[in-house]
């Protein structure tokens, strides 16, 4: 059985120290892709059953609830927020079949991760990655050459993800896309960019609060201990930002 609790708000929690690749999705990279699936899918989601298997605090789950009519939540570990099951080991599904999967898994788990979704899922499966995952005969032989994409959906910018934590403004170097597989589909996958201005387009205002964003900080201070100028940086809570006078 798969526990189900509201997603309006995401759990806060403390991070286990087994914990698996947990980077919390900004909340505008999950809107993005359901703007694609409008597009491309159906105009109908909300009819949709759909799971995040993945779901760790909520980021993502929390955002298919605007847009599906059912969603289920489960992770590996106890975050806080809905039912705690391995994805890969346990073989019951969840119930009634979804009808989508959509997740931010493990990156050095990925083909595993697709395959079992493959299985489970009655109509698709979406996944966030890194572009890295393009790359490498073995991958190719394992994941590309055996599950053929509907669509491949690049971000233009990058989308900052970090350890443990959303951090509203942060910043990286990983390029990250979503991949969409369709059951049954045999088509040359469809490549289309996710545009610049996607953040500012998808982001909504109540974001920082309702997923326990923090804002980081970097400033430049003198370290005695290394006798020059070093930057220091620290992360604030949205009522901190905003009584510092900074922008969100």
């Amino acid at each position: 059985m798969i526990d189900e609790q509201n997603l309006a708000v995401v759990a806060r929690r403390v991070e286990p120290a087994d914990s698996l690749d947990f980077f919390p999705t900004p909340p505008w990279a999950t809107r993005a892709l359901m703007a694609k699936l409008y597009r491309h899918v159906s105009d109908d989601l909300n009819a949709w059953r759909v799971w995040d298997p993945c779901c760790g605090e909520g980021h993502m789950s929390a955002v298919l609830t605007e847009t599906f009519g059912h969603v289920l939540a489960t992770d590996i570990h106890d975050y806080g927020l809905g039912g705690v099951r391995d994805f890969l080991v346990d073989e019951v599904g969840p119930g009634p079949h979804v009808d989508w999967i959509i997740m931010n898994p493990p990156f050095v788990r990925l083909e595993a991760f697709v395959a079992k979704a493959l299985r489970c899922a009655r109509r698709g499966v979406a996944v966030l990655c890194r572009l890295q995952a393009l790359e490498g005969v073995g991958r190719y032989e394992g994941l590309w050459s055996r599950y053929r994409p509907f669509m491949i959906l690049p971000f233009a910018a990058r989308v900052a993800m970090r350890k443990g934590v959303w951090v509203v403004n942060g910043s990286t170097a990983t390029g990250y896309m979503w991949v969409v597989w369709l059951t049954g589909n045999m088509r040359a996958p469809v490549y289309e960019w996710i545009g610049p201005g996607a953040r500012d387009r998808f982001s909504q205002s109540d974001d920082p609060v309702r997923f326990n964003g923090l804002y980081r900080l970097r400033r430049l201070e003198w370290s005695p201990e290394k006798q020059k100028t070093i930057w220091i940086e620290t992360l604030h809570t949205p009522a901190e930002w905003a009584a510092m006078g900074r922008a969100a």
